[in-house]
This record gives C-alpha cells, structure tokens and sequence, in this order.
C-alpha cells in the first residue's frame, strides 16, 4: 500500500508496524477479543462489507495531530460511510475506546510516540512519494495474539 521509503519511515516510528501490523486506516479500534469474534459477529462485518462499493483511494499528504503523523487520504467519504456503519453495527466497542461523539479522521499513521516531535521525520525525502492511489476492494480483521498482529479474515465489499 505504501511506497517504499514511506512504508521504511513507517516502520522505523509505528510500534505496531514491528509487530505485524500493516499500513492501513483503521475502522475500528480496539475491537472484540479474538475469542469473542465468533460467527455472528464475522456475518455482521461481511454483511456491512457488502453495502459499501470498492473504491479507488489515495494518499495525498502529510498531516499531524498532537500525537500523530499521518497520510491523509482522499476521498474520505466511503472511509467515513464505511467505518460510520460499523460504528452502529457494534456500539460497545466504539473507536480508540473513546466514547461519541468522536470526530473519525481517515489516515495512515505513518510516527507516533517520539518521531511524531522529531523535525527529520516531517522532513523526510519519503513524504515525496505521496501522492499514492490503490484500490479499497475490502477490509481485514486483524487480532494480536503473543504479541503479533496477523489477518484473521477478510471481508470483500460490494458482496
């Protein structure tokens, strides 16, 4: 999904990224424990999938929050329709554990923590690479177990 330097930044200032976790924007986090991601809640996620068309993305330029550099991505409206449904779909495990209303932010995290303040990464030659296109043909469902993240399922959209 990312281009090669910034997929390198990414992996030197996201904690996650050493531990299996690829670039992506999230939909919802911190979600249900792997256990308690039974049939139910799988039919639940391939349904909403399937409502919501493939799409072409981007990632147009760096951004920040206090505590994030990100990729914004464009165009964020079928990210926001995407994420706003699951959202509704499972009202216990809302976003970032932060209750509503929240703002969703569509992006790919690229520093947090420590590089977030450091000025090389801002200025970093990979923030070039952007502008960057893919197709959003799906969504996976990703669980921590020991310690490393892995794709437990993928969900197509557009049935």
């Amino acid at each position: 999904m990312l281009p090669s330097g910034l997929e390198a930044l990414r992996r030197r200032h996201v904690t996650d990224a050493e531990d299996g976790m690829p670039a992506h924007v999230t939909l919802l986090y911190p979600f249900a424990q792997p256990d308690a991601i039974e049939v139910g809640v799988r039919e639940s996620l391939a349904l909403i999938a399937a409502r919501h068309p493939a799409w072409r993305m981007r990632l147009v330029a760096q951004a920040r929050w206090p505590d994030t550099r990100y990729a914004t991505v464009e165009p964020d409206v079928p990210v926001r329709a995407l994420q706003a449904d699951l959202a509704a779909a499972f009202p216990s495990l809302p976003l970032y554990g932060r209750p509503a209303p929240f703002e969703f932010v569509p992006h790919v995290t690229i520093a947090e923590g420590p590089g977030v303040d450091d000025p090389a990464v801002g200025r970093d030659p990979a923030w070039h690479e952007l502008p960057v296109s893919f197709t959003v043909d799906a969504i996976e469902l990703f669980v921590a177990l020991a310690g490393t993240w892995r794709s437990e399922d993928r969900f197509m959209l557009g049935g």
